[in-house]
């Protein structure tokens, strides 16, 4: 149940993926820094938490 959650980081996939879904909650996977069987771009995530916002990155290397 994700009822009381607002973000949901997930992996596996080896694929960048940053959005808002329609029921709000922000889902994110960082990518893969290191594999390039899944995807042509190697990335990471990066995610800044303050009292006003949540900041979600895909940063490309």
């Amino acid at each position: 149940d994700l009822t009381d959650y607002e973000i949901v980081i997930f992996g596996h996939v080896h694929r960048p993926y940053n959005e808002r879904w329609r029921d709000g909650k922000l889902y994110l996977c960082p990518g893969t820094p290191t594999d390039k069987t899944f995807t042509d771009i190697n990335s990471y995530g990066f995610l800044r938490i303050s009292k006003e916002k949540i900041e979600p990155e895909i940063i490309y290397l």
